[in-house]
């Protein structure tokens, strides 16, 4: 019952914390859909085969937001909730950053991870004068099985990048270097990698894979990536933890602070 409880508080919190963000989600993912049209049609139109092009580009676009997203919540968490005070009544709350992103998660991905994703397909299919029956083709096994190692890779991200900020002054940069790679890692194909288990280094990788063998449009094959989703998420979660209790040291050590 205890357990019931907290994924139910969880589940509330998040909300709340969505109806809080909705203004900047609706934005985001306006301003997704602007970008990704922008960076995807050149690929998709010019393309030899359209459909394919859309096959193996739109699926990571899920990934690649739900990992800048969670990012994007960290650096929320660690510097400016706690100019209004916000941050401290978050911690009295028990809601440390590891569960702080945790929680928004189910309406994150929808919102800003689905839905971008969604109108971008159904844009340049329109575009391309594509029938959008290609996105039925889905499959429902595959892609649930990405959202685990979604999650667990964006709370990874967060920890990493939170621990960042409160320990490197040179955050801001840095975090923006990364993000700039990892939204180039996550569209390369994992099959140009020396051992294809390499993808387990870089998180969200195997998730993206997922996703689009859930289009059967994947580059490695589908036992392989089903192999590497327990490892995946059992070592993305052991080591978000391990990054949020050094952040919660942190805290514990110098209290909360406003950093930029």
């Amino acid at each position: 019952m205890s357990l019931v409880r907290e994924v139910r508080r969880s589940l509330l919190v998040g909300y709340g914390m969505f109806r809080m963000h909705l203004t900047s989600y609706l934005s985001s993912t306006l301003n997704a859909l602007l970008w990704l049209t922008l960076f995807l049609a050149p690929s998709v139109v010019f393309s030899s085969d359209p459909l394919s092009a859309l096959l193996y580009l739109t699926p990571p676009v899920i990934g690649v937001n739900i990992v800048l997203l969670s990012i994007g919540l960290s650096q929320e968490y660690v510097t400016w909730l706690s100019e209004g005070g916000e941050l401290d009544d978050l911690r009295l709350a028990n809601l440390t950053l590891w569960k702080y992103v945790a929680a928004t998660f189910p309406f994150d991905f929808l919102v800003v991870g689905f839905a971008p994703f969604l109108l971008s397909a159904l844009l340049l299919s329109w575009y391309l004068g594509i029938a959008p029956t290609w996105l039925f083709r889905l499959n429902a096994a595959l892609f649930a099985l990405s959202i685990p190692v979604l999650m667990a890779s964006g709370l990874l991200m967060a920890s990493l990048i939170g621990l960042l900020y409160l320990k490197n002054p040179l955050a801001r940069v840095l975090s923006q270097i990364i993000q700039i790679l990892f939204v180039v890692v996550l569209f390369l194909p994992p099959r140009y990698l020396p051992e294809q288990y390499m993808a387990l280094l870089v998180p969200g990788l195997v998730a993206v894979e997922l996703l689009r063998a859930s289009f059967g449009s994947n580059t490695i094959s589908t036992n392989l990536l089903v192999s590497m989703t327990v490892p995946a998420v059992i070592s993305y979660l052991l080591l978000s933890l391990l990054a949020s209790r050094l952040v919660e040291k942190h805290f514990l050590k110098f209290g909360v602070e406003t950093r930029y």
